[in-house]
Parts: structure tokens; C-alpha cells; sequence
């Protein structure tokens, strides 16, 4: 009888690339930034945007832990503290000066490079305001005000917030530069008193509408993964 060949075995299927485990860990970071206001209150000359040297600008700073669920995605946690100061940062002959206190959750989304990568966030939450005039004739803003008392303001907001730019990881240090922008409500900001907490009519200084700032921003911190 004729002997089949033998038949060699077939080859053993290759085993299919392991995907890499996803990063995940706890960041920290410290921020700051150069905001523009887009808008002044409407007893402001508003013109002063067509003049490069009149626009006025605030420093801004915040501080911010979170925690990363996933190469791509993280939250965090962000409390922030800036003032500014107008028209041309104080030096008119009126001027204003508001600063904003804001707390709020932030969801982080990256590319995902170990060293170099994109970086994005959308945030918001609760911003308060306080409110203070210099030079400002009394009757313009709070007209109810009686004798040398001065217009002040302290109210609440709901505000939002983006960013986009990139991020330096070094052994878990983390360098980063974006472009930031707010929009924050003004309504909060209509409840004016005087100097002894007296409750007066004012003049809405933002009208109601939405006051919008942009940018730059940097940040330093450390990623635990």
C-alpha cells in the first residue's frame, strides 16, 4: 500500500497586538493667566477696543487637582481667583475694578503622547463677582445713594469656560500653554451697595448680557501615572 505524505501541521494563528493599558492617575497643576475683557460696563467708552493702548487686561490664578480615568479623558476640579482693571488697567481717568472669584468641576480631554500632547477642557460653574467704581459720579450708577457713600457690588454668576493648546510631560512633570476663554453672566452683579451695606437702585452695568474674557494661559503641575 502507497504511504501518504506527511503533512506538516498548520501554522500557529499569531497572536493579536495587546492593547496598551489605558493611563490613569492624579494630576495637580497651578495656572495662570492673561484674560481680556471683551466688554466694559455701558458707562464706559467702549470704543477703546479700536486702540490697542487703552485695552485693559487682568491677571488671573487657579488651582486645580484631578484625576485622569483614561489616556484621553480626565476631570478636575478648579478654583481660580483674578482681577481686572479698566478702561487701560487703571490709568483713565475713570476706571473700574473687577474681581472674580470662580469655583468649578472641568473635564480634561488630551491626545494621547507620553511626552508631547493636545490638550482641551470644558468647564464651568459658579463665579463671584465684586464690583468697584473710581471717578464714576455717584448718580450714574447708584442713583439712590445718599452723601459720599461709594457704588460696590458683590454677586454671584454662573460661568463657562474652554481652552485649547498642548502639554509637556517630563517624567510626570507637566508644562503647558493654551488659549483660554469665559463667559460669565452679569445678573449678580445688578445687587449694588454702598460702603454701610445700603441697598440702592443701580444702573445695570453689563445690561444683563453675557461678559465675555480671552487669553492666554500657562500652566505648571504633576501627573501621578
Amino acid at each position: 500500500t502507497a504511504q501518504l505524505p506527511n503533512i506538516p501541521p498548520p501554522p500557529d494563528k499569531p497572536k493579536p497586538p495587546e492593547e496598551p493599558e489605558p493611563t490613569r492617575g492624579f494630576l495637580m497643576r497651578v495656572d495662570g493667566a492673561l484674560l481680556f475683557p471683551l466688554r466694559h460696563p455701558e458707562f464706559f467708552d467702549t470704543t477703546q477696543f479700536s486702540d490697542l493702548s487703552r485695552v485693559s487686561s487682568g491677571g488671573y490664578v487657579s488651582g486645580r487637582v484631578g484625576y485622569r480615568v483614561h489616556t484621553f479623558a480626565g476631570f478636575e476640579g478648579m478654583l481660580e481667583y483674578g482681577n481686572v482693571q479698566g478702561p487701560a488697567n487703571g490709568t483713565g481717568d475713570k476706571s473700574y475694578s473687577l474681581s472674580s472669584f470662580r469655583v468649578g468641576p472641568v473635564l480634561r480631554l488630551m491626545s494621547p503622547g507620553e511626552v508631547f500632547r493636545f490638550l482641551g477642557t470644558l468647564g464651568g460653574g459658579l463665579a463671584v463677582h465684586l464690583m468697584s467704581y473710581e471717578n464714576i459720579e455717584k448718580d450714574t450708577v447708584c442713583p439712590d445713594l445718599e452723601g459720599t457713600e461709594s457704588c460696590s457690588s458683590a454677586g454671584a454668576d454662573f460661568y463657562a469656560m474652554t481652552e485649547a493648546g498642548f502639554e509637556v510631560d517630563i517624567d510626570g512633570v507637566l508644562l503647558g500653554l493654551s488659549l483660554a476663554a469665559y463667559v460669565s453672566s452679569t445678573k449678580g452683579m445688578n445687587d449694588f451697595q454702598g460702603e454701610q451695606r445700603v441697598e440702592a437702585t443701580i444702573k445695570e452695568p453689563y445690561d444683563n448680557r453675557v461678559l465675555p474674557m480671552i487669553g492666554p494661559r500657562i500652566h505648571f503641575g504633576y501627573g501621578f501615572w
